[in-house]
């Protein structure tokens, strides 16, 4: 059955719109149009709630923005307001206690998260709810259950990382029920707020310095996730042992990382490279790199020992960087981008160690050439017998001969060491084989 209710007629005065969202960063042309939305809501118009799905990478404040919806929307009916979060692995019995305990005859928000996950015979259920033209609208749900559909005062919202309009046409995308936003990445200007929103506010605020803001946007993500969830509580207890101030010294030294130290079964390191990087996206473009075909997700997953979720995710964040790509048998690779990635960065790693460790051999020339003067003492003390005498007590025949083998590694241990090794880096090609 179908209600009709009567919409008011256009008016040619310009109506005020509120700003429901005060403090929140990016994501603007998203927070401009439900802030137009909820104006009209406030102000009592009878106009029609359309359906809306949030398109867009992990972290880029989807959950966030329906939360703060939801309270807007509380704000507005002074406490009749319902807001619903539905699981995504919900089953059609549980979706229609939900709606009748909490949405029927009242103002509700109904929020799916994870809607790529949503089983089928759900998706077909909510397609005649969310299919109102406008109006107020009895949908069966059950033989005893009849919804009353009502798009002035249910607001449906979904949200995925993922193509919704592959999943169901019917329901999402240009020809389904619901209208799409898209939420994109970060800017720097609003990676930097982001920042200094985390750092500097609320409980256990901390200072930081300009310069250091300026470093850390290079090397985070552009998703609230990696800043607020990752990066910042990390330095915000740092900072409060070291005079509650992120100093660019601190957050290069927090940012620092040894590449050869990263390997794919131990989690030892918080370093943060170049675009974000840390050491298992470093891994995971190692990973990929090994196989000119590619790899499967699950074998990336299997590798990086995380839920296959996790991995794809992190993918998504790989390629929008332009460090991996999907091959057309559907695995994951990289790009001509990764690979220079992991050369310039194998490169780098390489000059700092050889620039440390040619800074330890000036720092320390005393003690190579200290045991020089000491040469013969130890010559005597390798056969442990007296002067003249072997160990059986007989003559000795040959005594240059221990001289020759004492002496000779005596300079050369403290010296040659560490040119063996300047020489074995200059023989590297790529990263170090325990990356």
């Amino acid at each position: 059955m179908t209600k009709n209710i009567a919409t008011p007629k256009a008016t040619s005065a310009r109506i005020a719109v509120k700003n429901f969202f005060a403090g929140m960063i990016g994501q603007q042309a998203a927070v401009g149009q439900m802030n137009e939305t909820l104006t009209l809501e406030a102000r009592g118009l009878a106009l029609p709630l359309r359906p809306l799905q949030f398109d867009g990478h992990a972290g880029l404040g989807k959950t966030r923005f329906a939360g703060l919806i939801g309270a807007a929307r509380e704000e507005i009916h002074a406490g009749e307001h319902r807001f619903v979060e539905i699981p995504s692995n919900v089953t059609r019995p549980q979706l229609i206690t939900l709606l009748t305990e909490h949405a029927a005859n009242r103002p509700a928000t109904m929020f799916l998260d994870e809607s790529h996950d949503l089983d089928k015979r759900v998706r077909n259920m909510l397609k005649p709810i969310l299919e109102t033209g406008g109006q107020i609208k009895d949908v069966r749900l059950s033989d005893q259950c009849i919804f009353p559909a009502n798009p002035f005062q249910h607001l449906w919202l979904f949200a995925s990382n993922e193509d919704l309009a592959a999943k169901d046409p019917a329901l999402f995308g240009p020809t389904g029920r619901c209208s799409a936003i898209q939420f994109v990445p970060y800017s720097q200007s609003e990676k930097k707020g982001l920042i200094r929103l985390a750092l500097c506010e609320g409980e256990n605020a901390v200072q930081i310095d300009p310069e250091a803001v300026d470093y850390l946007e290079s090397r985070v993500w552009a998703n609230a996730r990696a800043i607020t969830q990752e990066l910042c509580p990390e330095l915000r207890n740092k900072a409060l042992l070291a005079g509650a101030r992120v100093t660019l010294a601190m957050a290069k030294a927090y940012c620092a990382g040894e590449l050869h130290h990263i390997d794919i079964s131990k989690r030892h390191t918080v370093a943060r490279y170049p675009l974000g990087l840390r050491w298992v996206d470093i891994a995971t473009l190692r990973f990929m790199g090994s196989d000119t075909k590619g790899k499967q997700v699950t074998e990336i997953a299997n590798a990086c020992g995380e839920p296959m979720k996790t991995t794809q995710y992190r993918l998504q964040w790989l390629s929008a960087l332009g460090l991996a790509q999907t091959l057309a048998n559907g695995r994951k690779a990289l790009t001509q981008e990764g690979s220079t990635y992991l050369h310039t960065l194998s490169e780098a790693q390489k000059a700092a160690k050889a620039a440390r460790l040619a800074k330890g051999d000036k720092a320390a020339p005393a003690p190579a050439k200290a045991p020089a003067p000491e040469a013969p003492a130890p010559v005597t003390q390798v056969d442990k017998a007296p002067a003249g005498e072997t160990k059986e007590g007989t003559p000795a025949k040959s005594a240059p001969a221990p001289v020759k083998k004492a002496s000779k590694p005596a300079p050369a241990k403290v010296v040659s060491g560490k040119m063996a090794e300047l020489a074995k880096l200059a023989k590297e090609a790529g990263l170090p084989a325990s990356v």
